[in-house]
């Protein structure tokens, strides 16, 4: 039986002390249909290599009064050459994962696994958005490009609040559902006491 040994810090000493990668193991990922290999009745799995604190920012330009319109979207991604290095080093470990359960006889093999002098390129050509994308609409001051105030009203719109993840400065660097809720309960005691 494998022994696990779990780090529990309740606060991190400092930013670079957080985790820079997360693996998950997960259904077929970044790749289409017709390029996935008949395997008969295999299904497939992917080690998928994240950034849970990527440092590429991308930008969001409204460019019509109209709200059917869609905005224009840039997510920039892979802008800052840290995240392809710490995503080469995040893939180069999903191998050796996927290696050492091949090796201990689990019933996988590999597919369309990049080799080791086309990792950059693998990476650029499947590196996308994941489920919780965030910060487009940042609580910081207007003159850092903030688009709400502590009290999460967007400048320049009387009445109008924002209550979501786009308000955060920067992701949280775990699934966000709790830091959602948190932001909706203080919107919520926001609204009910400019009421009293």
């Amino acid at each position: 039986m494998t022994e696990y040994t779990y780090l529990h810090q309740s606060q991190p000493e400092s930013e670079s002390s957080l985790p820079d990668l997360e693996l998950a193991w997960i259904g077929a990922w970044g790749t289409t249909e017709t390029e996935l290999p008949k395997l008969g009745r295999f299904g497939y799995n992917t080690i998928l290599v994240q950034l849970p604190h990527p440092k590429s920012t991308g930008s969001l330009e409204i460019i019509d009064r109209d709200a059917r319109k869609f905005p224009n979207v840039d997510p920039g991604y892979l802008t800052a050459e840290e995240d392809l290095e710490t995503l080469r080093r995040g893939v180069v470990h999903g191998l050796e994962v996927g290696r050492k359960m091949i090796a201990s006889g689990y019933d996988i093999k590999e597919e369309l696994v990049p080799k080791e002098d086309e990792i950059d390129e693998f990476i650029r050509k499947v590196a996308t958005g994941a489920y919780h994308l965030s910060s487009t609409c940042r609580m910081a001051p207007q003159e850092e490009n903030g688009v709400v105030n502590q009290n999460l009203q967007v400048y320049g719109v009387k009445g109008l609040r924002i209550a979501d993840a786009s308000v955060f400065r920067k992701l949280v660097g775990v699934k966000p559902q709790a830091t959602i809720v948190m932001i909706g309960e203080m919107c919520a005691d926001i609204v009910l006491a400019s009421l009293e």
